[in-house]
């Protein structure tokens, strides 16, 4: 089983939450505050956790000073700002209008809320630049290789916008409080047995713009299979689950070993030129 969940993060962002169970035989989404990166044990869940001029560090799962702190300024397009709960990295500028998946669309795009399937869908502005791809450093659930065939195989697909800048070592965790860019994958002491990887997207859901991502991973997964690994970075792209045996991400049996033209079609649209959020 794979689905999406959500629950709110620091200054009203969406903290979006991924997982696979050992069987991806069918879709299900699950409810706000479904399953959460596990990560290091959580010292803080919530802004109110944590002290006056403090927020709680969705990525760390520790609480850290606000934006206002000068080693925190908040990183791209945003802002230093109370929008109603305490100090947070803001979007600023115009919104992107993206909403819902088109008529017809075999891969869906997921959406940036649970409760609102017609609204804003997941998506990475490109106008930052490549995504930038980490890897824990001493990671013993798959080696270098893996994880670069995985994203090689959708920058294989050739969407005029998408592009990565990685994969490489790295043994810190995303700052997704501050809007770091980033996706990083690492091993997780906690993760629950069934789960293959689980892993926490930062979303803007007025947007649905995804700012960063830390995906933990399970030694089930194997040191040589980058079938997972491939779809893991389908659903990190903002592509969904579905029932097309053409499909990587597909739930109907065993997915294809690599993105296909129906994955491309989606990619292509989200991503293409001009891109589905614009």
């Amino acid at each position: 089983m794979n689905g999406v969940g959500h629950r709110l993060g620091p200054g009203g962002i969406v903290v979006a939450s991924l997982w696979l169970t050992a069987c991806a035989c069918s879709e299900d989404k699950a409810a706000s505050g479904g399953p959460l990166a596990p990560g290091p044990v959580p010292l803080c869940t919530h802004d109110d956790d944590c002290s006056n001029g403090q927020t709680c560090e969705p990525g760390l799962r520790e609480c850290v000073p606000d934006c206002r702190a000068p080693e925190r300024m908040c990183l791209l397009s945003s802002v230093c700002q109370d929008p109603g709960g305490g100090f947070a990295c803001v979007a600023e500028g115009p919104v992107p209008t993206c909403m819902g998946t088109p008529e017809g669309q075999v891969v869906p795009f997921v959406p940036a809320q649970d409760d609102a399937p017609d609204g804003p869908v997941l998506h990475w502005v490109m106008e930052h630049g490549c995504i930038p791809i980490t890897y824990q450093s001493n990671l013993t659930a798959f080696d270098k290789s893996v994880l670069e065939h995985a994203v090689s195989s959708w920058e294989a697909l050739n969407c005029a916008r998408l592009c990565f800048d990685g994969p490489e070592p790295s043994d810190d965790l995303v700052d997704l409080s501050r809007g770091e860019r980033r996706v990083h994958f690492a091993t997780s002491p906690t993760l629950p047995a069934e789960l293959l990887f689980d892993g926490s997207l930062f979303v803007r859901p007025q947007s649905g713009e995804i700012t960063g991502a830390i995906v933990w991973l399970s030694e089930a997964l194997g040191p040589r299979n980058s079938v997972p690994h491939s779809r893991i970075i389908g659903w990190l792209l903002g592509l969904g689950a579905n029932d097309s045996p053409a499909s990587i991400l597909s739930t109907a049996g065993l997915p294809p070993s690599q993105p296909t033209f129906r994955d491309r079609e989606a990619l292509c649209l989200l991503y293409g030129d001009p891109p589905y959020c614009e």
